[in-house]
């Protein structure tokens, strides 16, 4: 076999006699009920000669085949102009030097800096003028799905009052020569060839092998991936999404936004969750939980009297995952507004809209209704579920005034004990903490409601 020579291309890597450990390095173990498998990311000749991956694995290629004759045939990109890239977001130039500067990869920005901030910032550094002289004048922008595509859509055109931004769905297509955002199940209207940016919302489960051709389209453009920081640790990226956006190129966490003073510090309050009354010894999971929570008079009272602690001006928010909990809490708060999967999808997001801008001050929301993007008016969240993290629970809020606090109250299940050992909610409890640790969130515990610092 002759030597290895690497074809580094923006729509694939086309290797010449690639050897057996680039083969290696190019797959994955997919997991699956009863044991899993191994795929590889990558399509081989009849003779084995010649083998082509997806263009995000550059890096990786590169790398393993150290010593491989690399010939880069990517139309180059301009020059990112950085100034521009910063400006209005300069707490976060760091970060957003290093993703422009790589010219395509991975970010990972936490929720308070946001993908809208983040995609104005690479749209600024790559701008249409710029791109013209590539013939690929146009910028692409891919959401999950149509409700963040509109969502993205309206903050991008707020952000970017001097640039074209268009919409692609399959109700409505607003045109644009400039930046079109469009959900990925829907990019297939859009002009590929004329596309020289893609910008595509990364966070979530990672599961991108539906979207993969309608993403591998765009041959021409440099691709940027940004996920939600969920935590302060380090970032894991699936091999499915660096095929398709490269490998994380920068990150910054919430601890981050804290340090800069941008955002606020939140605080963990721990609470004792009330024993039920019924020993559960050995109880199933399910119901070890349910009997601790909504089946628990105890419990329910304190969640409410948790609401009712709180002063008018401070904005709360429970949740959890437990339908059957929020409706016993509410059933004691009649002035609590409470939202769930079968509230009318209008009433749902009209009133998690007042909840963020401040018009209501105190909501329960459970399981199919969770807020996504909700920040300024909310200063308590009540954690009422037992998992291992309540990702979706974290009071993310941009800084306002000099010590100012967010707060997230949970619950401690001290008592669940067997044979001397932590049982499963205690256990969960301890991955909580772990997690809160590192995020940077200080902790406290409290014996009661009479002791809640806000």
């Amino acid at each position: 076999m002759g030597p290895c020579i690497v074809h580094l291309g923006r729509g694939a890597i086309i290797v010449e006699n690639p050897p057996q450990y680039l083969k290696d390095g190019l797959r994955r173990f997919i997991h699956r009920r009863g044991g899993g498998a191994y795929e590889d990311l990558y399509s081989l000749s009849k003779d084995g000669k010649i083998l082509v991956s997806a263009p995000g694995f550059a890096s990786r290629v590169k790398r393993l085949c150290g010593n491989a004759r690399v010939v880069d045939e990517r139309c180059p990109m301009p020059v990112p102009l950085l100034g521009a890239a910063i400006s209005g977001c300069e707490t976060w130039s760091e970060v957003i030097c290093k993703a422009v500067s790589a010219c395509g990869g991975v970010v990972s920005v936490p929720d308070i800096l946001g993908f809208a901030r983040m995609a104005m910032a690479v749209l600024r550094a790559f701008p249409r003028d710029g791109l013209l002289d590539r013939g690929t004048p146009l910028s692409v922008i891919s959401a999950k799905d149509s409700a963040d595509a509109r969502r993205i859509y309206r903050e991008l055109a707020a952000l970017l009052p001097d640039r074209e931004v268009g919409l692609s769905l399959t109700s409505r297509y607003t045109e644009s020569e400039d930046i079109i955002i469009a959900p990925y199940d829907a990019m297939y209207d859009i002009q590929t060839q004329y596309a020289g940016v893609l910008i595509g919302d990364v966070s979530g489960d990672g599961n991108f092998g539906k979207w993969a051709r309608n993403v591998s389209a765009i041959r021409t453009a440099a691709r940027w991936g940004i996920c939600s920081t969920s935590f302060g640790g380090a970032v894991e990226i699936g091999m499915d999404v660096e095929g398709l956006f490269g490998p994380l190129v920068a990150s910054a966490s919430y601890e981050d936004a804290v340090r800069a003073g941008i955002g606020t510090p939140v605080t963990v309050v721990w609470i004792p969750c009330p024993a039920p009354l019924t020993a559960l010894g050995s109880a199933p999971f399910k119901t070890l939980e349910d009997m601790a929570t909504w089946r628990n008079d105890s419990f329910v009272k304190l969640v409410a009297d948790i609401f009712g602690h709180v002063q008018s001006e401070e904005g709360c928010l429970l949740c959890t995952e437990q339908v059957d909990l929020a409706r016993r809490v509410s059933a004691l708060l009649p002035s609590v507004v409470e939202l769930n999967g079968k509230t009318p999808a209008k009433e749902r997001k009209a009133a998690l809209d007042d909840l963020a801008g401040g018009t209501i001050r105190k909501a329960i929301v459970s399981s199919g209704c969770f807020p996504r993007y909700i920040d300024h008016g909310v200063m308590i969240v009540v954690n009422c579920g037992s998992g291992e993290m309540p990702g979706w629970s974290i009071p993310w809020r941009h800084l306002k005034k000099p010590g100012e606090k967010t707060w997230l109250v949970d619950f401690r299940h001290d008592w669940d004990r067997h044979n001397g050992r932590p049982g499963r909610l205690a256990l969960n409890d301890e991955a909580r903490m772990r997690h809160y640790r590192e995020m940077g969130f200080s902790q406290m515990t409290v014996d009661g409601v009479a002791q809640l610092p806000f």
